[in-house]
């Protein structure tokens, strides 16, 4: 990763997508781990719920609007990064609520900066959470700088084994340039119009509010409970915050705002003394759930449309088919098409473009010239793909690569069979 393929995904949701790729069907080995990491999530929230009293009384309305607000991000069954991240970011809240309710201590302290640095190595915009986190744990606990230092350490540690890692591997400098420094700087990939992220959240926001309502005027909370409440709101914030930092536009980013929004709508339900309005409240929200859902697979009607899901999914399919076979083959697309992939194997360490355009844009840099020359010649590709139109300028750099292709319609080139079996 980052070396021999340069790609913006965080390493430890590359290490797990590696553990599907030698399935026969590997999505349908993704399918069924996001829905296991669904359900844990949800009793993992809702025993975080109930164990630390943050209603006041034990309930299974977490866990049930967690597991209902999930079937809104239709593209969780791609097991996404932010998925995987907040497996380690739920106990990090479980520790930091037990701070709020009990003594500090050193421990806790140090193993929620590590739970936060493990999920961020799934998701790098969780690194939101130890920032608004930092700013914001004065208000609900009394702690002394040196505990707070080791909330940070903690956090670093992880990071650092990962870098210490790469150098290992003869990999630190490319795992900086070609992928923290970069995380940030990189244009966002636009999935879906934002007029659908609108419908994804509106009923989690209502519901929300709703419980906010109720748990502000009819509640009989303790002071413990209203910093949680005050915690939850953190929470919200911090997901927006990673949201926006995201290289995707896309609804699985929003996860993070799910047990916020659970939290939230449990406490409509809970002090709702009217139970007729909270059971067509409740069947409102779940009949919502199902259609946006049915109507995210399979189209609104109207005017409305339908999602890009194609887009989003894993299974998407090419922009424009080359007029030759991929099958089998080692190829690489210089451009936006990482669909054309899906049959063939990828050659040279190019699969994001986004990175890669940065060196075939200095072809007056000896420098640039010479390593894309060695990145070529060590995993020569058997088709070349350039939708970007820089080859012609690469082989006028570098002729002898040059001899090694034939042309083979509007930007696609094609190995030489002499060049194939010299190059074996």
């Amino acid at each position: 990763m980052y070396k021999d393929v340069w790609v913006l995904l965080e390493p430890l949701s590359a290490g797990f997508y590696r553990l599907f790729a030698g399935l026969q069907n590997p999505y349908s080995g993704l399918k069924m781990a996001s829905i296991a990491l669904v359900l844990f999530q949800a009793f993992f929230f809702n025993f975080l719920c109930n164990n630390n009293n943050l209603f006041n009384r034990k309930t299974f309305f977490p866990a049930l609007f967690y597991i209902i607000f999930s079937n809104l991000f239709f593209d969780f069954l791609t097991t996404p990064p932010v998925l995987l991240g907040l497996c380690f970011l739920l106990p990090a809240l479980h520790l930091i609520i037990i701070q709020v309710r009990l003594k500090l201590n050193d421990q806790s302290m140090l193993l929620t900066g590590i739970l936060i640095a493990l999920a961020s190595l799934f998701f790098l915009p969780f690194i939101a959470f130890l920032l608004i986190f930092l700013i914001t744990l004065p208000f609900f606990v009394a702690a002394t700088f040196r505990r707070y230092l080791l909330l940070f350490l903690g956090f670093l540690l992880p990071f650092l084994l990962t870098i210490l890692y790469y150098f290992y591997q003869n990999g630190a400098n490319t795992f900086f340039a070609h992928f923290l420094f970069p995380y940030f700087l990189t244009s966002t990939n636009h999935f879906i119009e934002l007029k659908f992220i609108g419908l994804i959240l509106l009923l989690p926001i209502i519901s929300s509010f709703l419980g906010i309502w109720m748990a502000l005027f009819f509640s009989n909370y303790i002071n413990y409970q209203f910093k949680i409440f005050k915690l939850m709101l953190v929470w919200l914030l911090a997901g927006v915050i990673a949201f926006l930092l995201s290289t995707r536009f896309a609804p699985s980013q929003l996860y993070t705002l799910v047990p916020a929004f659970a939290y939230f709508s449990t406490h409509y339900f809970l002090l709702q003394r009217k139970k007729l309005f909270a059971e067509i409240v409740f069947w409102v929200i779940l009949l919502g759930v199902f259609c946006l859902a049915t109507g995210f697979l399979y189209g609104f009607p109207g005017k409305i449309g339908k999602p890009e899901i194609a887009k989003q999914l894993i299974v998407q399919q090419a922009k424009v088919l080359p007029p030759i076979s991929l099958k089998g083959k080692k190829i690489v697309v210089l451009g936006y098409d990482p669909a054309l992939y899906r049959e063939s194997m990828l050659a040279t360490p190019y699969l994001n473009w986004e990175l890669a355009k940065k060196q075939f844009s200095r072809l007056d840099n000896f420098q640039a010239i010479s390593i894309i020359y060695r990145n070529f010649q060590t995993d020569l590709p058997d088709v070349i793909i350039d939708e970007e139109q820089v080859m012609p300028k690469v082989f006028k750099r570098i002729p002898i690569l040059e001899e090694q292709y034939m042309q083979r319609g509007n930007g696609v080139w094609v190995l030489k069979p002499s060049s194939a079996i010299k190059d074996e």
